[in-house]
């Protein structure tokens, strides 16, 4: 880096302006766009059900060996009301998909 671009006084008050130099337009060109609309595996469960879960209650509410975990079937990891009907606490929902790929959720509840 050249000397011109060092500021010298630590005093001092300078003004910094900056250009992009060969801009990527990934939102635009065409084949950076189909590589976006085609998101991979880690994003393709929105659009499937789990068939079965886990739910770690961490019991003093912090990440730790004191835990209670509760197996879920297909029915009761798919339940719209799992987290609303979970008590006050720090949780782990572990979501098992079909092809053994699994998402987990951490969740602090509290205030029922």
């Amino acid at each position: 880096m050249s000397r011109n671009y060092k500021f010298h006084n630590p005093e001092g008050l300078y003004f910094v302006s900056f250009a992009v130099v060969d801009w990527l337009d990934v939102f635009t060109r065409n084949e950076y766009k189909d590589f976006l609309d085609k998101p991979e595996k880690c994003y393709d469960n929105w659009n499937r059900k789990p068939s079965s879960g886990l739910v770690t209650k961490f019991n003093d509410d912090v990440f730790n060996v004191n835990v209670t975990i509760t197996a879920q079937d297909s029915t009761s990891i798919n339940n719209q009301n799992l987290i609303e009907n979970l008590e006050n606490g720090l949780y782990k929902i572990d979501k098992i998909y079909e092809d053994g790929s699994t998402q987990e959720t951490l969740i602090f509840k509290e205030g029922n």
